[in-house]
């Protein structure tokens, strides 16, 4: 997208120093790279419309909000598209916060290194302050779960992963976010003001669902 920008305002420069042809040649790289940047887009954004994978997502929601009701307790999901964090309590939604993921981050994490922010049912295992954290606060997930290792297992077996690649861990929902950009190696960043407020409602156990979407 940036070649975009600046192929166009160089057309422009030249457009207006009176040389025709280079101009449109730079508006031929523009074309170009704008259609190679529409067919990436389209590509991510197609899984946040397949019926399959919303259902997925839903039933992975309900599941833990109606746990949140049924215990009374704490419980988080993550929608990836939206980029937020939602604090359930005892069923209702009581906050949302803005978060940043993985620079990868609305594709579905397959192994280490791909900075992309992983999707299922996790829950904390533990809450982490500094100095045990190198962010202000920090609520790592049971990544990689069973269903991770399976699929991982199944990415090897097809040839989709790295031979060398592993399968990540050190996944967080943590500080140091508000930078307004995906920028993590696979966590979630919230504002070290949100990361304070949601931290004080949650503990190890409580249940993480990261989806690609939820309408509720």
């Amino acid at each position: 997208m940036q070649q975009v920008l600046i192929s166009y305002k160089l057309s422009e420069k030249l457009a207006g120093a009176g040389r025709y042809e280079e101009a449109d040649n730079e508006l031929a790289k523009v074309r170009e790279n704008a259609t190679i940047v529409h067919r990436a887009w389209s590509a991510l954004h197609a899984r946040f419309s397949d019926p399959a994978n919303l259902r997925i997502w839903r039933g992975w929601a309900e599941q833990t909000i109606e746990e949140s009701q049924r215990t009374a307790e704490a419980a988080i999901i993550v929608d990836k598209l939206r980029r937020r964090v939602i604090l359930y309590r005892a069923g209702r939604a009581t906050a949302s916060y803005p978060a940043e993921l993985g620079a990868n981050g609305l594709r579905r994490k397959e192994h280490s290194g791909d900075r992309a922010t992983p999707e299922g049912r996790y829950r904390i295992v533990e809450a982490k302050q500094a100095p045990a954290s190198r962010y202000n606060k920090a609520l790592l997930i049971n990544y990689p779960n069973d269903e991770d290792r399976m699929r991982f297992a199944l990415g090897r077996t097809r040839g989709t992963i790295p031979t060398r690649a592993g399968i990540g861990s050190l996944i967080e929902i943590h500080g140091d976010g508000g930078e307004g950009r995906d920028w993590t190696d696979g966590c979630i960043a919230l504002t070290d003001e949100d990361m304070d407020r949601l931290f004080a409602h949650v503990q190890v156990g409580t249940p993480v669902t990261i989806v690609g979407t939820y309408e509720h």
